[in-house]
């Protein structure tokens, strides 16, 4: 599931699915007109949302293309093309601005890569590709406390109950199948979130505790569950039975002043403390996200399920086969040079990685830290700050030697690493803790779970190797930088006067405070120095591409303008 469906399509297995036979040339199959009939986008295929774009190829590697874009535009550009690594590579230039892209053979038709969605070509228009894919999560079935054994019957209105919910949440292609005996699986044609698999992660039980903690009425007492926008958040309406509705108003007349609490399975959803009796029969909770709400819903009117399921299996599903060698495909999208210094070069796309890769680092961070994550205002202007900083202060280090450690420098940063990876591990081990996970479980997907989010002890490594180098970096620029005997009277005087006593007035403790801020300053005023003199080109500068650099939407960082 984690991996794309879309970046699964980036190189066809030839042998299996081009469809060129022994006497054609691959440059042979791509010459003529190609029509943009369909796309796949967020994961899903369907007819392109616009007049599609037109692609001539000429055998001699010239071409042209002709379209709109999603404003409604027409675009023309000439294009070059050339054969290279099983696919065909194309170039084109639009506003000033260099493209690359690649078209891979499949079938009697061509994909056209275009890094975050894809398009596919045929020879006529209108032509339908027939390509069926996407996720699927496989299940074992185990008994739940009192039953005995997995009957046909269980397993049967396991599947119903999962059809169910699918088709509610808005998955209604969803495919829901027994294999063998203790085994279902969920297939969703063209999705690629993992929001779809949840609905069977949950059992489906509800109870209402007391201030005790004791269960006071469940599900049974639960007529239906709807929801209603409330100022951009879904807040979920529980309406009770006859039976419901007398026990909560007997139960909520005896706690007022007290809290009680809703548990959904293991998961506590509120606790509030009762003000007054409430006899009406509604139950509110407020503040959901949508999808949260629509799986909720979809969860509670439904039964809960008869069996416990637990994941064994998840990943996508195709009617071709394809493989992932993102090495073979190389860069896509926009490839004009936006920084240069010297002989390092950083493209449009390139500078996009660089954005989603910051990005995705804070929200693994505040994952682990359990703190929610909100995008930063000026991500871009960061970002492009700090690979300035980096590159001019990487050929600083060159010229000066300073990444040439001896073996006692590596021992210190080895030492480090170790400490640092373990105050990681401590951290993620506090996260993943749960009942059912022993000291060995929990160690195991505490490492897990920071693999996933790219922390190795190599990793850790390679940045405390930087901060070392960094470190020698910043003591050769502050070598120099004294505190005089007069700054250091002067600011006593001045905290004399201010009011301050005791330690605030040891002269040690001033010059140690005068001389850090000194350092710091210097430091900060010889790197800026630094990375005006680089001469660094920077296209990005005028107000026009600042614009077409402009990132919406962060989540979308690397989807490129049709």
């Amino acid at each position: 599931m984690k991996k794309s469906l879309v970046l699964l399509l980036i190189l066809v297995l030839l042998a299996a699915v081009c469809g060129v036979s022994c006497g054609e040339s691959l440059t042979e199959k791509i010459a003529g007109t190609w029509y943009e009939n369909e796309e796949i986008v967020g994961g899903r295929l369907s007819e392109t949302s616009r007049t599609g774009y037109t692609f001539a190829f000429n055998e001699d590697g010239t071409g042209k293309v002709t379209g709109q874009n999603t404003s409604g535009d027409t675009q023309d550009a000439e294009i070059k093309w050339q054969e290279e690594k099983n696919g065909i590579t194309i170039e084109l230039e639009i506003n000033e601005k260099q493209y690359r892209y690649r078209l891979l053979p499949y079938k009697d038709m061509v994909l056209f890569n275009r890094g975050n969605y894809i398009s596919i070509l045929g020879k006529k228009l209108g032509e339908k590709s027939g390509i069926r894919y996407g996720s699927f999560a496989e299940y074992s079935c185990e008994p739940l406390e009192g039953t005995d054994e997995i009957t046909d019957e269980l397993l049967d209105t396991t599947v119903s109950i999962l059809k169910t919910r699918m088709e509610q949440k808005g998955y209604e292609d969803a495919n829901v199948e027994r294999l063998g005996e203790d085994r279902i699986r969920i297939e969703v044609e063209g999705k690629q979130d993992d929001d779809a698999f949840t609905l069977a992660d949950a059992q489906g039980n509800m109870e209402f505790l007391d201030p005790e903690g004791k269960v006071f009425m469940g599900r049974e007492e639960i007529a239906s569950v709807e929801y209603d926008n409330g100022m951009g958040s879904f807040n979920l309406l529980f309406t009770l039975t006859d039976e419901g509705r007398k026990i909560f108003a007997e139960e909520t007349e005896k706690d007022v002043g007290k809290m009680i609490s809703i548990r959904m399975d293991d998961e506590i959803l509120v606790q509030a403390t009762v003000s007054s009796a409430i006899p009406y029969g509604n139950v509110v909770l407020h503040n959901n996200t949508w999808e949260r709400a629509k799986g909720m819903i979809a969860v509670l009117n439904t039964p809960v399920l008869p069996v416990k399921l637990s994941i064994v299996g998840n990943g996508s599903y195709s009617d071709v086969e394809f493989a992932e060698h993102e090495e073979d495909v190389g860069p896509v999208g926009d490839i004009t040079v936006v920084l240069k210094m010297g002989d390092r070069e950083m493209t449009q796309y390139e500078l996009n990685q660089a954005i989603q890769k910051e990005t995705e680092y804070a929200k693994a961070y505040a994952g682990m830290m359990n703190n929610a994550y909100m995008y930063p205002v000026g991500i871009q202007e960061q970002v492009i700050a700090d690979i300035k900083k980096e590159w001019t202060l990487d050929a600083k280090v060159k010229e000066l030697h300073l990444d040439q450690l001896t073996e006692e420098d590596m021992e210190t940063v080895r030492r480090e690493a170790q400490a640092y990876y373990d105050s990681i591990l401590d951290y993620a081990k506090v996260y993943v803790k749960t009942d059912g996970l022993d000291e060995e479980g929990i160690d195991q997907a505490a490492r897990d779970m920071m693999l996933e989010y790219g922390y190795t002890l190599e990793s850790v490594t390679e940045e405390q190797t930087g901060k070392l180098i960094n470190k020698k970096l910043r003591d050769y620029i502050i070598n120099d930088v004294t505190v005089t005997d007069e700054e250091i009277r002067a600011e006593r005087d001045k905290r004399a006067e201010a009011g301050r006593t005791g330690d605030e007035l040891e002269e040690s403790l001033i010059k140690e405070t005068l001389l850090s801020a000194k350092q710091d300053k210097v430091y900060q005023e010889t790197v800026e120095e630094w990375i005006q003199n680089a001469g660094i080109i920077d296209k990005l500068q005028t107000a026009e591409n600042k614009t077409n650099l402009s990132l919406l939407d962060l989540v979308n960082i690397m989807t490129e303008n049709k």
